[in-house]
């Protein structure tokens, strides 16, 4: 057999005991629904949000509005304030305060205003 021929399949088992590793191809009965995502983490008086495509999550203080600049994707939030917040997105959504959501994604979020409550922001 040819080094080119041995390296291959050397790296092909390497890539098949790595999948092995990480779980691909196991058979088991959690759905991936029933994994809960651990929490994200927030500092006191702040809103954090976990953007589609950014490392680290936006936190917000909960004393100003805020702007994203472009629509962005929402996958998780945390208001760890005493404060509500309406977001303008796509569909509008309000976040009361202390709420945590996670696992669907809120589309278009543009901005966030402040909102004693974080109810009746739809519209």
């Amino acid at each position: 057999m040819s080094s080119i021929i041995k390296r291959r399949i050397v790296a092909a088992g390497t890539v098949i005991t790595a999948l092995g590793a990480l779980g691909a191809g196991t058979t088991g009965t959690a759905s991936a629904q029933s994994v809960t995502p651990a929490a994200l983490s927030c500092e006191s008086g702040h809103l954090c949000m976990k953007v589609v495509g950014q490392l680290f999550p936006v936190s917000i203080p909960a004393d100003r509005p805020y702007s994203f600049g472009k629509a962005v994707d929402v996958t998780e939030y945390v208001n760890n304030s005493d404060m509500g917040f309406c977001a303008d997105a796509n569909p509008n959504f309000g976040i009361k305060p202390g709420e945590s959501y996670s696992l669907s994604v809120r589309t278009g979020v543009v901005s966030l205003s402040l909102h004693p409550t974080g109810e009746g922001c739809l519209g």
